[in-house]
């Protein structure tokens, strides 16, 4: 998406507009040779920052285009303590589960199996359940043979089954 973004003194104010947006709205700018009140717009999409680390973004010259332009900074101590407090008290998650420090977030005290499947959390127990795979909806099954046998479907191997 092609993006362009106003300018005051050659620095950029507002929010990118899209090129389909710049024609209705400003249909007497030329898009291909842009006047000095406006510039091309490059989105850039936000760094991953760690639980206890704050971004943000401002729009800078980068080349000849305006950019998003990311920093990171990480919390002070007091932040910190002041994040972990709101995390724990926000939880409404199980009750058995730990806050991690580490991590900033609430971790179940036994370790989800990393085999691949789908694992639901069940408090009761205590423990990771599988979740078994959807069965296959009607409108993905092999169509029902037409011999006038009677026939099951098999989940297990999306195919019908004779009947004994």
């Amino acid at each position: 998406m092609q993006l362009y973004i106003k300018l005051l003194d050659n620095k950029p104010i507002d929010h990118p507009i899209a090129r389909e947006n710049m024609l209705t709205a400003y249909p007497e700018v030329d898009l291909n040779n842009l006047p000095n009140s406006w510039a091309e717009f490059v989105r850039v999409l936000p760094p991953k920052i760690g639980p206890y680390e704050v971004k943000e973004v401002f729009y800078e010259w980068v080349g000849d285009v305006i950019k998003d332009v990311w920093y990171v900074y990480p919390m002070s101590p007091e932040e910190k303590t002041a994040t972990q407090n709101r995390r724990k008290q926000a939880w409404t998650g199980p009750a058995d589960w730990i806050f991690d420090e580490e991590q900033g977030t609430h971790v179940p005290p036994v370790p989800m199996p990393q085999d691949g499947k789908l694992y639901t959390w069940v408090q009761l127990a205590s423990q990771w359940v599988e979740i078994p795979p959807p069965a296959v909806p009607a409108h993905n099954r092999p169509t029902y043979p037409t011999d006038g046998k009677l026939y099951d479907y098999n989940e297990n191997t999306n195919s019908w089954t004779l009947r004994p």
